[in-house]
């Protein structure tokens, strides 16, 4: 259980770096290209949820299926390359580029409102505040539409969490 949550662990680590580097709009590295580093980002992010589940499947072998299960639903991260899996053509074939371009915005009044907490590195930081980011988001394309990718690797992070929680508890 201990590699599981360290895998977990490991994604919301770099999760956090997309986050600050989407909400400062500037590269936290020396690389000085913010869409570059978010594609470094969204690799690392992607191994770690296919480690993490990786791993549970070794730690539970009686409960092949229910790994089966939960991988078939996530194409994306633990298809091969075949099947659409970006993280595996990320990994091994050509890299993922992410970009501010493609963004579409929400119809008519839809607002989204994430109350995570907010990352260290990014700007105006302060415990338990709650801001409002209005500036450029990284996207990727995948089967033909725009994937804002912080969105994504946050809800499938949540998604995999729980599944490691329910069948902890089955």
């Amino acid at each position: 259980m201990a590699d599981i949550q360290a895998k977990i662990k490991e994604a919301k680590f770099f999760l956090e770096l997309l986050e600050a580097l989407e909400k400062r709009v500037d590269s936290l590295t020396n690389l000085e290209s913010p869409s570059e580093e978010a594609s470094f980002l969204l690799s690392a992010i992607s191994n770690a949820f296919y480690s993490a589940l990786d791993q549970w499947r070794k730690q539970n072998k009686s409960r092949q299926s229910q790994y089966q299960e939960f991988a078939r639903r996530y194409p994306e991260i633990y298809g091969s390359d075949r099947q659409g899996g970006w993280r595996n053509t990320t990994v091994h074939v050509s890299h993922v580029q992410v970009s501010t371009a493609g963004y579409i915005p929400p119809s008519g009044n839809s607002v989204n409102f994430d109350f995570r907490e907010e990352p260290k590195l990014g700007p105006h930081y302060a415990p338990g505040a709650c801001n409002m980011h209005l500036g450029p988001q990284f996207y990727f394309s995948h089967g033909g539409r725009e994937i804002h990718a912080l969105e994504f690797c946050y809800q499938h992070f949540y998604a995999l969490q729980k599944f490691i929680t329910e069948q902890r508890a089955a």
